[in-house]
């Protein structure tokens, strides 16, 4: 989503699902990303690239419930989370639609935060960045380590000096492994200035 929409107060009609219930104030609705409160959609279902992003972050094609949890994952999804993270202010969600709002029987219903049982989890996966452990000089040899993680691959790389950021050269690349495993490094010095770096990748 381009642009902030308001949740409102919770209500419910029990028994009678997808039923729906009159807005409340501040309640995003079909013309409004604030019900009763004077501002709307750019056009009626919100406008692509005016309301939300034409550039889609995941899909999954969603039958009924009876095949649930449905699972949408992504590098575009990871983007999105690292840019609210970095920042928060354009943090307003996603919008989750069908790719054809013409075609009839695509309406599918999704259970809300407010649904302890069947409410959506965002499940973020991460590994830490790798950490240079031991270094050490000893007989014109520089030495260290760092904790590999088992599926994960990373490429070790040297540089005389920081200045020459094109200069990266790589001295061996590691993983994936089976297992989780410790990687040493053992790199013979040619110059009085050496700088290293381990990339995941």
């Amino acid at each position: 989503m381009l642009k902030s929409w308001g949740e409102g107060s919770e209500r419910s009609l029990p028994g009678q699902p997808g039923k729906g219930s009159p807005a409340t104030t501040n309640e995003a609705t079909w013309n409004d990303r604030f019900a009763l409160a004077a501002q709307p959609w750019t056009v009626p279902g919100a406008a692509m690239t005016n309301d939300f992003s034409a550039l889609s972050s995941a899909e999954q094609f969603v039958v009924h419930a009876g095949q649930s949890p449905y699972v949408f994952s992504s590098d575009q999804l990871t983007a999105d989370v690292q840019l609210w993270a970095d920042h928060p202010a354009a943090n307003f969600g996603w919008l989750l639609m069908t790719r054809d709002e013409t075609v009839i029987s695509t309406a599918r219903r999704f259970a809300s935060r407010e649904d302890s049982n069947n409410g959506p989890q965002l499940d973020i996966v991460f590994l830490p960045a790798a950490h240079v452990d031991s270094p050490q000089i000893v007989s014109n040899r520089f030495t260290f380590s760092f904790f590999v993680f088992a599926g994960q691959s990373y490429v070790v790389q040297s540089i005389r000096g920081l200045e020459l950021t094109n200069d990266w050269m790589t001295l061996t690349n590691i993983g994936p492994e089976l297992i989780d495993t410790t990687a040493v490094i053992v790199d013979t010095l040619s110059t009085n200035r050496q700088f290293y770096r381990v990339l995941s990748r």
